[in-house]
């Protein structure tokens, strides 16, 4: 076996680095997982619902106290037929957005744009009202019996904002609300509660 001369050191084995071809690969590698793991970070379905429902019922309620600041010309909620939207405008002119305060722009909403961009995928509509609108009077009430009814859905299920005929008072149910009992030739029958099986926005539930 065949030694060193004495004195001098030994040099230890170079190290070999990745070569080019192995960088790639490992670049693609890294590709595709981040690819796998991104969509999974997006808003759980089920969140989008609820925002989405929080945002609709603070813009009711905003609706709402705007129609009891100028009685003269309250504030209609309108609906875009397929389901994409709302607007909110004067009852005077109910194609045409207020503005939004604070920032100057129309007061509209188009789920997966703009202030909603983080909620595409979800639809809200009013059930049984023609045409798609929430309507209020100058006391912040609905001017017409029963109360209004907006199904906010994406493909995790449906919530349900219902709007107090005699209050305006928002309530949320996860379930469709019954139809309201009418007294002996038609209407309301006095006394008939508003929200029963609802509860507040802030109340805790579990989705379907």
């Amino acid at each position: 076996m065949t030694r060193p001369p004495a004195g001098r050191p030994t040099r230890p084995a170079a190290r070999r680095g990745f070569t080019m071809v192995e960088m790639t690969i490992c670049l693609a590698v890294l590709g595709i997982v981040l690819l796998a793991i991104v969509p999974t970070l997006r808003p759980q379905e089920p969140m989008k619902l609820v925002s989405a429902a929080s945002m609709l019922t603070a813009d009711l309620e905003y609706a709402q106290s705007a129609s009891l600041a100028t009685p003269s010309d309250p504030v209609v909620v309108c609906f875009e037929a397929d389901g994409t939207g709302y607007w909110l405008a004067r009852t005077s002119g109910p194609q045409t957005p207020i503005t939004r305060p604070g920032s100057g722009s129309p007061f509209r909403v188009v789920f997966g744009e703009g202030l909603a961009g983080a909620l595409s995928g979800v639809g809200a509509l009013t059930l049984d009202r023609q045409p798609p609108e929430v309507r209020f009077d100058g006391f912040g009430r609905l001017p017409t019996p029963g109360d209004a009814v907006v199904r906010v859905s994406n493909v995790s299920g449906d919530l349900y904002l219902i709007v107090s005929s005699s209050t305006g008072s928002v309530s949320l149910s996860t379930t469709a609300p019954p139809p309201a009992p009418t007294a002996p030739g038609g209407g309301l029958t006095p006394g008939a509660p508003d929200d029963g099986g609802m509860m507040g926005i802030g109340g805790a539930y579990s989705l379907p």
